[in-house]
């Protein structure tokens, strides 16, 4: 774990805007987060990717808690477990470099996995969701650790039970199969190839932020 003092958070969004934070901790392990202090975990800003957040340029009071571990690996023959700060586009090529399919989806959304888990991230080829089978989580108020299900995990269009709770996301776990390596590189580089073609990416951006009418269908 590490400890910043009046830290540019312009330093950890995509924005690239915003301005300090008194105290950032970066926590580099999953098992350092049980050792930040409570009162400080109780009241702190969780910070993953920064995708999808604005940081004021008056910057923020309250402490940071940056989420660092970012390990993944194949439990079994067929559950891939992902920690909360690996990057979607490195999971997804990771997966089909391996042969798996499951994840190589999300390769086009920007953020990390536990940000993607909390607001069930979606983009045209589908949702974090589609292939998850259970979340680990922390509570920073009662220091209890659980496993979700995921018919626990509430997910719906941008939203689950993780969103405006004091539950933080640790891990995830998918569902994968072995498919050919093949085709699941060249859907990972074709939803590259799209993103760099729709999006910006010489500019700071956290690629598209609009919600889709699903006609309230849930995922």
């Amino acid at each position: 774990m590490k400890l910043r003092r009046y830290e540019s958070l312009s330093d950890y969004t995509n924005y690239e805007i915003g301005g300090v934070a008194e105290f950032l901790y970066i926590i580099e392990r999953a098992e350092e987060l049980f050792r930040v202090d409570p009162e400080v975990l109780k009241d702190a800003y969780i910070l993953g990717a920064g995708t999808n957040i604005l940081v004021s340029d008056e910057g923020v009071s309250k402490p940071v808690i940056k989420i660092g571990f970012a390990k993944y690996w194949l439990d079994s023959a067929d559950v891939f477990t992902v920690e909360a700060g690996a990057l979607l586009k490195d999971v997804a090529k990771s997966t089909a470099d391996k042969g798996l399919r499951g994840l190589v989806h999300v390769s086009g959304i920007p953020g990390s996995i536990g940000g993607a888990v909390v607001m069930n991230a979606s983009a045209s080829h589908g949702a974090i969701s589609d292939y998850l089978v259970s979340v680990q989580a922390f509570n920073r108020q009662t220091r209890e650790n659980k496993t979700f299900q995921k018919n626990e995990c509430g997910f719906g269009f941008r939203k689950s039970i993780f969103q405006d709770t004091d539950w933080v996301v640790l891990n995830a776990s998918f569902k994968v199969e072995l498919d050919d390596k093949a085709e699941l590189l060249a859907i990972y580089k074709t939803i590259k190839e799209t993103r760099k073609r729709d999006y910006p990416m010489t500019l700071p951006s956290a690629g598209c932020w609009f919600k889709r009418d699903w006609g309230g269908r849930e995922r």
